[in-house]
């Protein structure tokens, strides 16, 4: 379970900060950033980077409700298949989108355009990739690896079955017969060895009653 949780984590952080990145070089290009001159490429490149955190760190606070949903799902079901990943990416990116049009003031600038869309779906896309990449391709392997430990273990012994053979009736009966018959055969059996000794002393004092 720590397992599980950790790495969901750590796919959800590394994921939003590649959107994050991604975002803001929609908004300062990768060529933007290769033509600057080498004495203020590492001031540029700081710069976007920081912003790139930034901009991560608020996709974090939006998404992370919508993300918890969608985790949820794929950890319980064991989905570990790369579309399933891109496409909640890119639904919970367009849901940004949404938010970010509709917290809009009117006369500002509005992000309503299709470059503006086409960044927060390539956000979306690559942060599903990521976060595939890191945790999601593993997801249910937990509960798996749990359920065939629980299968591994063997199934508990049949007690034997107690056969009792009746002499009188010659056949075999099951230990499930009841403890009154047994007993009434116990006591059959004592009675006959009881009957056979008395016999047996008859017959010793006849034989010691001729001798004298």
């Amino acid at each position: 379970m720590i397992r599980t949780l950790a790495r969901v984590f750590f796919g959800f952080v590394l994921a939003c900060i590649t959107a994050g990145l991604v975002m803001v070089l929609f908004v300062t290009t990768p060529s933007e950033l290769l033509s600057t001159n080498a004495d203020a490429f590492p001031e540029r490149a700081t710069q976007t980077l920081i912003w790139g955190l930034l901009t991560a760190t608020h996709s974090a606070l939006f998404a992370a409700a919508f993300v918890l949903i969608a985790t949820g799902i794929a950890e319980y079901m064991s989905l570990r298949s790369l579309p399933y990943y891109l496409a909640a990416g890119m639904v919970i990116s367009s849901l940004g989108f949404i938010a970010q049009y509709s917290s809009e003031v009117i006369g500002q600038p509005t992000v309503l355009n299709n470059y503006a869309l086409k960044a927060f779906l390539t956000a979306g896309f690559f942060a599903g990739l990521v976060y595939w990449m890191l945790a999601g391709r593993f997801a249910g392997v937990a509960a798996d690896n749990e359920g065939g430990k629980r299968s591994s273990f063997p199934a508990p012994p049949v007690p034997p079955r107690i056969v009792v053979k009746d002499p009188s009736r010659g056949v075999s009966t099951g230990a499930a017969e009841t403890s009154g018959g047994t007993r009434s055969r116990m006591s059959e059996t004592v009675a006959a060895a009881q009957i056979s000794d008395d016999g047996d002393a008859d017959r010793a004092a006849a034989r010691r009653l001729k001798t004298h």
